[in-house]
């Protein structure tokens, strides 16, 4: 569990393009565009209940690598406490600690406090025409789907005063798997934040995370957003509005709108110029 600055997933996989579906009806999700501000959230606030189920395990950890293992972790996630009451707390757990239900338990609980602590995510999706991600995250098809140009988001956060910020690939797995912190080693903390049930495997999600305290907003310029796409249900005074919010931005992004086709299950993305 060595602090680092997350690395990025290559850049031949990551998209030019990273997309939000959002619902107009929602005043923070139009700040996005009112005001260039984007969400990071912290893990348990996330809609999957299973968020971050495949926690680091430790069975085949001899007594010593367990214990240095979480003497850091108890040293990160509680500062406050002296070496010495650290000490302490890992010679009372006793050897085999992780078979212990109560203390498996206890650890669990200290990693999904540490994550909301320290961690947030900003979920993002490959594409502007996945109909599922219409239906659940952009009000039915009556919201918009933000397009935020990869390289130069992932920018506002190259400097080294700024919180690092890391890109990945959601893993969609039938069954939790076993991340054994002795075969993995700080892979298997990286991979227990990026690991979701198969059910979601629809939304094909990107994952950034800032390794920070979450915060509320971050406020992005302009040149991050690349694109909108209105959605083809979206109320006509709405589209409206959101035009008129794109027209006050001095580069104003690509605009399209989504069609349906007559008669048939397709949508098609049609630019439009305002």
């Amino acid at each position: 569990m060595h602090e680092e600055r997350p690395t990025m997933m290559s850049s031949k996989d990551a998209p030019l393009i990273l997309y939000k579906y959002r619902s107009w009806k929602n005043d923070f999700h139009r700040r996005m565009l009112s005001h260039h501000e984007v969400f990071f959230a912290a893990p348990s606030t996330l809609n999957d209940p299973c968020e971050f189920a495949a926690l680091p395990e430790f069975s085949e950890c001899s007594d010593e690598k367990a214990h240095e293992y979480f003497k850091e972790f108890l040293t990160r996630t509680k500062p406050h406490r002296t070496e010495q009451e650290i000490v302490d707390e890992l010679h009372a757990l006793g050897t085999k600690w992780w078979q212990n239900p109560e203390t498996r338990k206890r650890h669990d609980r200290l990693m999904i406090d540490y994550s909301d602590s320290r961690f947030a995510v900003f979920s993002c999706a490959r594409t502007p025409d996945n109909d599922i991600m219409w239906a659940l995250y952009a009000d039915g098809d009556r919201g918009f789907c933000v397009g935020f140009d990869t390289a130069r988001f992932l920018e506002e956060f190259v400097d080294e005063s700024k919180p690092s910020i890391s890109l990945d690939s959601v893993e969609y797995m039938e069954d939790v798997p076993r991340l054994n912190v002795y075969e993995l080693g700080d892979d298997a903390v990286r991979r227990w934040r990026l690991i979701k049930s198969k059910i979601w495997e629809h939304e094909k999600e990107l994952r950034l995370l800032l390794n920070q305290h979450p915060r509320d907003h971050f406020r992005l310029p302009g040149e991050c957003f690349a694109e909108v796409t209105m959605g083809s249900r979206m109320a006509p005074h709405e589209r409206d509005q959101l035009k008129c919010t794109l027209r006050s931005w001095p580069n104003r992004p690509r605009l399209f709108v989504r069609d349906r086709k007559l008669r048939s299950f397709d949508f098609t993305r049609r630019e439009i110029f305002y």
